[in-house]
């Protein structure tokens, strides 16, 4: 049975091999990864028992020993692989991060092997980094749900600042299941997501709203970045590349909005299940500390889990959403911060690119009777009118590039 720090191992390496797998190539090469990943499950977990007893097997038992023997070496070949790329590709090491009167300032360490992390009090008010771990007891997760391009990464980084605790998503990249996760992040019930069989366990959902208007493209420079087998959020496509997707899918991509988001207001229709968050109020300077205290309320609020102090909070908000800020260090010297959330491994957000995302008129009209639409469905659900009437003003206000 695996243990708890190869357990985390397990989950921040796989999260990482994988990105760079379908960074590097197609879909192909990330299914030979996931065929390569249940290989090693399956056949060195159902015949590590035999390996202990190799030089016990007969020789009439050869053709036996030697698909034993393939099945180990392709087990160390895998394990040799993810050290390398924990060791050389994805390491990064951080020794503290604390507050200074402009900014955070970020020192690195040398010789920490740290992939993902978290922020915890110090007795200063500053935040200390340190590893994610699973929960100590099988705890209820928690849906992370967003339309893509509506800040999942971000967030999914921020609920294991808050809470200390490992998130998992809906395709179990990493195989180890949902029982001692904090949340679980999905886009289900769109392709891109996948149903859970333990829906049963778990608690609620913290949804991630975005206005449709920036959601759909900024998923188009994901799309754009896989095609063109560019790193994750490092580029945003051409003007023209943009207009002649919008032009084709724009239509489909406002029915997936609708279809995912109805269906999240549906399945909890309780408050004390389902929290919605804005992703421009969880980006803004103001509002931004305000939704982080939220979702550290939402997910405390599930036995075992124990998010950061509320006064720490707008120290780990800043460290993860705001990783772009001016960087001071003790000798006065700036430099731009542009490690994504602590982890430079991670280039998330840090799109260059033409920032302009043009509507036609009938294009805008689509987008206003979307959110209308939405707003009429859930009419009795103040919260939800408040923030689905901020985007159609936002939409209205847009000028027309006919």
């Amino acid at each position: 049975m695996m243990n708890e720090e190869d357990a985390v191992a397990t989950l921040d390496q796989w999260d990482e091999l994988h990105r760079v797998g379908w960074q590097r190539g197609t879909k192909d090469e990330c299914e030979e990864l996931d065929q390569l990943d249940d290989l090693y499950r399956n056949g060195w977990q159902r015949n590590k028992t035999k390996a202990k007893n190799y030089s016990d097997i007969s020789s009439q038992s050869m053709q036996r020993r030697k698909r034993l023997a393939s099945r180990l070496l392709l087990a160390i070949v895998i394990l040799a692989a993810a050290y390398f790329a924990s060791e050389y590709l994805f390491s990064v090491d951080l020794e503290e991060v604390q507050n200074h009167p402009s900014t955070l300032q970020i020192r690195i360490a040398k010789k920490e092997n740290i992939t993902r992390h978290l922020s915890t009090a110090l007795p200063d008010g500053g935040c200390k980094v340190t590893p994610q771990k699973f929960a100590e007891k099988d705890i209820s997760p928690t849906y992370q749900a967003s339309f893509p391009g509506s800040g999942a990464r971000m967030t999914w980084n921020l609920v294991i600042a808050l809470t200390g605790i490992a998130i998992n998503d809906d395709h179990n990249h990493a195989g180890v299941g949902y029982d001692r996760v904090v949340a679980v992040k999905t886009h289900y019930p769109l392709d891109y997501g996948r149903y859970v069989e333990d829906d049963q366990k778990f608690r609620g959902a913290i949804l991630l709203l975005r206005n449709p208007m920036t959601a759909v493209p900024s998923f188009f420079n994901f799309k754009y970045e896989q095609k063109n087998h560019l790193p994750n959020h490092s580029t945003r496509a051409p003007t023209e590349d943009w207009i002649k997707f919008r032009d084709s899918n724009l239509e489909s991509e406002l029915n997936e909005y609708q279809y995912f988001v109805t269906f999240w207001m549906e399945k909890y229709d309780s408050r004390d299940k389902l929290l919605i968050v804005m992703y421009e109020d969880l980006i803004d300077y103001d509002e931004g500390p305000i939704a982080a205290t939220k979702i550290a309320d939402f997910l405390g609020q599930t036995d075992g889990v124990e998010p950061i102090g509320r006064e720490y909070i707008p120290c780990v908000w800043h460290a993860i959403v705001k990783y772009k800020e001016v960087v001071v260090s003790k000798s006065g010297i700036e430099s731009e911060n542009k490690e994504r959330k602590l982890v430079p491994s991670s280039p998330d957000s840090l799109r260059e690119g033409p920032t302009e995302r043009p509507y036609n008129s009938q294009q805008l009209e689509l987008l206003k009777n979307l959110v209308e639409g939405l707003i009429e469905q859930f009419h009795n659900d103040e919260e939800f009118v408040a923030i689905m009437s901020t985007y159609l003003e936002t939409i209205s206000s847009t000028v027309a590039l006919d």
